[in-house]
């Protein structure tokens, strides 16, 4: 199974409200885009700078099913530069549509969603191991949902501006 970016907000929604801005994340770097053709894939990865300026997290989102289109097609595509070759045409990614495997390097991510997430299918890269360090405190994330950290929901919205995303 996997999810899409929706389900996840979904999920999100569910453990705690997403959008607080006090804690906004307050720089996101694109460091890479890159297209797999034969795996019909989009990898974008991006350094996220935490609320407090010293915090950097490494963000993966990865969609899946990407539809390449000739030049000439009509309708929402992007340019993607392919190997740095040649350019690609490819279709905008949907919110509630395109099925995506999400990552981030931060401890929120890693102890709240990470391990949900592969278990649905939606968590990209290797999973991180958690060590418990006590059992008296409730767990993170108790309504066992699927969902993501601010980092990556900052990401959302850069490709969101930059148009890989609708």
């Amino acid at each position: 199974m996997s999810l899409t970016l929706r389900n996840l907000q979904s999920g999100t929604e569910r453990v705690r409200r997403l959008g607080n801005k006090d804690v906004s994340p307050i720089a996101v770097k694109l460091t890479k885009v890159n297209l797999s053709i034969p795996n019909k894939t989009l990898l974008i990865q991006a350094t996220v700078t935490g609320s407090s300026g010293r915090s950097r997290y490494e963000t993966d989102i990865e969609f899946q099913n990407v539809s390449v289109n000739p030049a000439d097609t009509i309708g929402t595509t992007i340019v993607v530069p392919l190997n740095g070759s040649m350019d690609v045409h490819i279709q905008q990614a949907k919110q509630n549509m395109t099925m995506v495997k999400v990552a981030c390097s931060c401890p929120d991510y890693t102890y709240t969603f990470a391990h949900l997430n592969a278990s649905q299918g939606a968590h990209f890269g290797s999973l991180p191991t958690i060590t418990r360090k006590t059992t008296t405190h409730k767990p993170r994330n108790s309504k066992q949902a699927p969902g993501m950290c601010k980092h990556i929901d900052a990401l959302i919205d850069v490709l969101i501006q930059e148009k890989y995303l609708i």
